[in-house]
Order: structure tokens, then C-alpha cells, then sequence
């Protein structure tokens, strides 16, 4: 008998990006309180394995008033879709959106050049099966 062919099944990677602008004036320290208040939640969830990585940059330069920092939460990204419905991320929000100005999130898929691989293999077969170039 021959063995069925396995399939290695590859577990898409990415992040959940938070962005945010200048604090909002007279709420700095609601706002502080905030983002330890996300680091704090997002190190438990390191802690329990449901995500794989923590990374935090503020801006030196540029216009802090729209991109003042950056909070990348790294994963699979099925658990990172699971993570940006949960209530709790949903608090986060409702509790940055008042004290920072530019508040966005999106899930990015990568993390390296082997992550990205197979997003864009299929986006160049989608584009292929358009007939586009």
C-alpha cells in the first residue's frame, strides 16, 4: 500500500499593528495608564503562547501628531483574528480612542520573506486568472 502523500500544513504568520498619534492634550496620563494597561494584557497572552511576540517603537521624527508610535503584536494569524474580536481588545479600543489621536489597527500577514510567500504566490495566481499582468 502506498502511503498517502502529507501535505505540510503552513500556519499563516502576521501582526496586529496599532498605530497612534500625539496624546490628546490634557488625557497624557489616562493615556499612559492605557498603553500599560494593553502592554500588561498582551504579555499574558505571550505568557499563555497565544501570540509569539511583543514589539513597541516610538517616533524620534517625523509628524508625531499623526504617527507618534507603533504596537506590533506577532502571531498566527487565526489567533490574531480571534484576539482583535475578543472583548477585551475591544476595551483597548474604546479606552485609546479618546486619549490618542490616529488610532488605527489592521492585521498585517509576514513577518519574513518565507512568511509572504504564499500570500503572494496566490494574489499572482488571482491576478494571473484576471488575465492582468
Amino acid at each position: 500500500m502506498w502511503a498517502a502523500a502529507r501535505k505540510e500544513v503552513v500556519v499563516p504568520k502576521g501582526a496586529l499593528m496599532f498605530t497612534w498619534g500625539s496624546q490628546v492634550r490634557g488625557r497624557e496620563m489616562t493615556a499612559i495608564e492605557v498603553f500599560g494597561e494593553t502592554l500588561a494584557y498582551y504579555d499574558g497572552l505571550l505568557k499563555q503562547n497565544r501570540i509569539s511576540g511583543i514589539r513597541t517603537y516610538l517616533a524620534n521624527t517625523g509628524d508625531l501628531s499623526s504617527l507618534a508610535g507603533v504596537l506590533i503584536i506577532e502571531g498566527e494569524l487565526d489567533q490574531l483574528q480571534a484576539i482583535l474580536l475578543e472583548p477585551e481588545t475591544g476595551r483597548f479600543v474604546m479606552k485609546a480612542e479618546p486619549v490618542v489621536d490616529h488610532f488605527t489597527i489592521q492585521i498585517m500577514t509576514g513577518g519574513s520573506p518565507e512568511d509572504l510567500q504564499e500570500t503572494i504566490g496566490a494574489y499572482v495566481d488571482v491576478i494571473g486568472s484576471l488575465g492582468l499582468s
